[in-house]
């Protein structure tokens, strides 16, 4: 009778076991693919990629490179991005740095946005390429216009006599257009970056212009970059390197505009 009972006990351990097991294996299913930028990578290569980020997360680069480089073929841009980063931990030299550069621009291509603003870093401190910081800008913007196509509208709070409520996005913007218009130098900037990157507005590069210029006219330094990339490329308005240089040259970043970096 007690053995009886002792299996009967073992039997439901043993099957509770089995089914936390199948309970986690399902789960881990579908984190590994939640958020995924869309790709035609097969289940196994995706499994392979998150034991690749892993090891990167963990400081084993050898790993993560070694992971990386046998789904390298199927040409997903995350796959892509984490051997650029791979590559970039390991020992510096001409080959690594020019592969770096290399796999970066072709997940940009792709339009993935972490590799975009990976690669406008790299333009911005001449890492693996001749130092641009315009064409740095320009990475930087693209890849946060792709990024902000898939981000919810956030929810924003206000604090009036130690009563804080929420508002909505339509409301924040409304209040933030009120604070620019009166010469609030952060609320102008915080515009101008909405309409350019397309924050949850439509890209509106005139918009952007105008409140960069706003906010360049009173003394924001990265405001003034932005305005004298904007004349040196045309953007929002016309071409005009005169223009330009005088902001560039305001903003104290040593940067010239002698071509549109585009």
């Amino acid at each position: 009778m007690f053995f009886y009972q002792y299996k009967q006990k073992f039997n439901s351990i043993f099957l509770c076991f089995l089914f936390s097991i199948f309970f986690v294996a399902l789960l881990s299913g579908c984190i590994v693919n939640q958020n995924r930028f869309p790709s035609t990578i097969n289940q196994e290569a995706i499994i392979v990629l998150e034991r690749a980020k892993g090891a990167f997360y963990s400081q084993n680069y050898s790993l993560s490179y070694a992971l990386l480089e046998k789904i390298l073929e199927s040409g997903d841009p995350e796959v892509l991005y984490f051997l650029a980063l791979t590559i970039r931990q390991l020992p510096s030299s001409a080959s690594h740095k020019k592969r770096f550069i290399t796999l970066l621009e072709d997940a940009s291509s792709k339009k993935y946005p972490p590799a975009m603003w990976e690669l406008g870093q790299a333009y911005s401190t001449g890492y693996g390429v001749v130092k641009d910081v315009l064409l740095g800008i320009h990475w930087e913007d693209a890849s946060s216009r792709e990024g902000n196509k898939k981000l919810k509208a956030p929810t924003y709070y206000v604090t009036n006599n130690a009563v804080t409520t929420e508002i909505s996005f339509s409301k924040h913007l409304m209040s933030l257009r009120d604070k620019a218009i009166n010469s609030d130098v952060s609320a102008q900037l915080a515009l101008a970056k909405y309409y350019n990157e397309g924050f949850h507005v439509p890209v509106n590069q005139d918009k952007a212009f105008y409140w960069y210029k706003k906010s360049a006219l009173n003394s924001s330094l990265s405001a003034m970059l932005k305005l004298g990339y904007f004349y040196c490329n045309g953007i929002g308005t016309e071409v005009n390197k005169t223009k330009a240089n005088y902001w560039l040259v305001k903003s104290k970043r040593q940067v010239i505009c002698s071509k549109t970096n585009k």
